[in-house]
């Protein structure tokens, strides 16, 4: 969540504006979408000084049950345009949540309709209603059942032991303070065993596998290496593979299916990331 300023004539007031949905969540199925701005909830306005708005909607809710139903007043911009040649409209058309309208590259439109008039029309909407929602159980708040390690990475399950747990294992056994390191390390599993109970939807298998026996990170990389290395060959990347690879990743029940994309020549990869808000 975060501050949407009202506007220029009340600088200090804000509503709260949605920056993601958790997908699944009561919010999602209610039809929440990130760039809602909450006006009210349960018929009392949610507009307040800009650094208080947020924490005022947490505090109208964190003390509420789960199964409580809310209803928020929102209101939702939508954006959409129309390209015309010469006064005849094009095909094309976006519509969409401001925002995620892309504005066509104008460069690119001119050189494609050379001596010819393109124009852009786009119109802003802005709708209000009313949604209602259930409110979820709070984290940690539920005890799950987890599955057992060996269903979740089979292969690091049946995997000879690693040199490095080996060595971490003698490193115990051999220390002055065998006993202190075994507690640590104890404590530590019991750390991640009660965060697992966190009913999160974006934990992956790895993670959760891991959390349990943190000492087979080392084969868990080596197997996510090998699966890359197979992936490509020479200068080329097999893109179906890829895919896959990620899809295993991911756990994602269904493989991809790119056979028909041309292969490219591997030049060089780079990722970044983004931290962003989740209403559930």
């Amino acid at each position: 969540m975060a501050a949407e300023p009202i506007g220029e004539a009340q600088e200090d007031r804000a509503l709260v504006r949605i920056v993601a949905v958790v997908p699944g969540s009561s919010a999602d199925l209610a039809g929440l979408k990130s760039g809602d701005i909450l006006v009210s909830l349960d018929g009392e306005s949610l507009e307040r000084p800009r650094k208080e708005v947020t924490a005022f909607l947490r505090s109208r809710i964190q003390n509420l049950g789960a199964g409580t139903e809310l209803v928020f007043k929102i209101k939702r911009r939508t954006v959409s345009d129309q390209l015309s040649v010469d006064g005849q409209p094009l095909e094309r058309t976006q519509s969409g949540l401001a925002g995620s309208v892309v504005i066509p590259h104008w460069e690119r439109l001119l050189n494609a309709y050379p001596n010819q008039r393109v124009t852009l029309e786009g119109r802003a909407s802005e709708e209000e209603k009313l949604v209602m929602t259930v409110l979820s159980p709070k984290p940690g708040s539920v005890n799950k059942v987890l599955p057992e390690n060996s269903t979740l990475r089979p292969d690091l399950e049946n995997a000879e032991i690693s040199v490095e747990e080996v060595f971490v294992h003698k490193v115990i056994r051999l220390s002055p303070s065998q006993a202190a390191l075994n507690q640590s390390y104890q404590e530590l599993l019991k750390r991640f065993e009660k965060d697992q109970m966190i009913d999160d939807p974006f934990r992956l298998n790895t993670v959760r596998y891991l959390h349990r026996d943190p000492l087979k990170l080392s084969l868990a990389t080596r197997a996510l290496g090998a699966d890359l290395q197979r992936v490509q060959k020479g200068k080329q990347l097999n893109l179906d593979q890829l895919f896959n690879v990620a899809r295993s990743q991911l756990d994602l029940p269904k493989p991809s299916v790119l056979s028909n994309l041309p292969i490219r020549p591997l030049k060089r990869a780079t990722a970044s990331g983004s931290s962003i808000a989740y209403l559930s």
